[in-house]
């Protein structure tokens, strides 16, 4: 017998050791709701690919790795929206909204009087291989290799001021000088990511050309990273972020023909100023959905309030279709969040990201619920209708309006 993974945030069952049989059975019938295996916590290093492999044959397809953590334990693999456990020489982190462009980024951080230091790189995911994608280190070394729809990727990091990158196609052969690990070919393939020719011969799928490049890490202050950019615009002067996320929003809701104020959830005035929100209106569970946040003057004359528009100083609230109240977790970070300033002129507008929200959320293999990496909110539900409005815990800007979410399973 083996201990559990889970399915959907839920333990299955919560606290029972199952057999692989049983966990196949089981498996199968829960083959569309997504998986994690808690390797060591919950399936032994030892145990992890036969696990895995038990969800593959059982139909599972989405499967993930809590802490990254496979196999024995020496290369890690992530290949979900979160924080993970890189090193003590960077920082990373991957997000994946649905419908928008997927990164992942890595930080240097300050060292020695330096400013700290990231790079955010966008796979190669197009609508057929988005969120089926994956990136796989060895903490300790300065490599990562990522697998995407049509290349494996290798990015050197020991100077975030020359990081090397290659790419070579993911289902040709791979160059000696590429250095493939047989290991990480093996992790990517465990997530149904097909990688090298498996001992075919000949010409591979034309999936691309190999390629070098060279990137900088742009230099940052963290503590002023949520503000950069931030600036008051007039009435309906929208962002690249918000257009592309009223794409999403509107194919969400079926919509053709749109502008982007249609897709605003609006909430009362207050002080002249209104604030609105935008979010799709259907999610899967356990999926992080993206938001952002307008706040406009809608008075006659100019104001002038204190804000502190960063992830960190704003919440989400959530409720069932009853009214009801729903728990929301989220980690916050000790500090000083900044007070900025701002003027409104009658009519203009800032609008800034709001903290993504995941509905459902993981328990341990006590129930307890383990909070979502930040800055995501996590809400305790399943599927159903869910509305949800957002607020500044710091500021003197009113709360959103509420979207109504349809959850979905996964």
């Amino acid at each position: 017998s083996t201990r559990k993974p889970s399915y959907n945030g839920l333990p299955m069952p919560l606290g029972q050791a199952l057999s692989l049989a049983e966990l196949k059975t089981t498996a199968a019938q829960n083959a569309k709701k997504w998986f994690t295996i808690r390797a060591d916590e919950e399936v032994p290093y030892a145990r992890a690919v036969e696990v895995l492999e038990t969800l593959k044959a059982a139909g599972v397809a989405e499967i993930t790795f809590r802490e990254a953590q496979m196999g024995d334990g020496r290369y890690r693999i992530a290949n979900r929206t979160g924080i993970y456990p890189f090193d003590e020489a960077h920082k990373f982190s991957i997000c994946m909204p649905r419908g928008l462009k997927q990164w992942f980024t890595v930080i240097w951080p300050a060292k020695d009087g330096k400013l700290a230091r990231r790079l955010r790189f966008y796979p190669e995911a197009d609508a057929e291989t988005q969120s089926r994608w994956a990136v796989v280190w060895e903490p300790g070394t300065d490599v990562l290799w990522w697998a995407d729809g049509s290349y494996v990727g290798r990015m050197n990091l020991d100077d975030p001021t020359q990081v090397q990158v290659a790419r070579e196609p993911r289902l040709g052969h791979f160059s000696a000088e590429f250095a493939l690990p047989e290991e990480a070919k093996t992790a990517f393939r465990g997530l149904g990511l097909a990688v090298g020719r498996l001992g075919q011969t000949g010409p591979g799928p034309e999936l691309g050309a190999a390629s070098k490049e060279v990137l900088v890490a742009e230099e940052f202050d963290p503590k002023a990273s949520d503000t950069a950019g931030l600036k008051v615009r007039p009435g309906g002067g929208w962002s690249e972020a918000w257009h592309d996320l009223a794409r999403v929003v509107a194919a969400s809701r079926g919509l053709q023909d749109w502008t982007a104020e249609d897709l605003i959830a609006w909430g009362a005035v207050r002080d002249g100023l209104r604030t609105g929100v935008l979010m799709a209106s259907r999610a899967e569970s356990g999926e992080p959905l993206p938001a952002r946040l307008v706040i406009r003057n809608v008075s006659p004359e100019p104001i002038t309030v204190h804000l502190s528009p960063v992830l960190n100083r704003i919440d989400a609230d959530a409720r069932a279709a009853d009214g009801t109240r729903l728990p929301v977790h989220k980690v916050v970070l000790f500090g000083t969040d900044p007070s900025i300033t701002f003027t409104f002129k009658p009519g203009e507008q800032l609008e800034f990201a709001a903290p993504p929200v995941q509905f459902g959320v993981e328990r341990d293999a006590d129930g307890k619920v383990r909070t979502p990496g930040f800055p995501i909110c996590g809400v305790e539900t399943g599927p159903g209708t869910v509305s949800v409005r957002f607020s500044m815990t710091n500021g003197q800007a009113p709360d959103s309006g509420e979207i109504e979410m349809d959850i979905a399973n996964r």
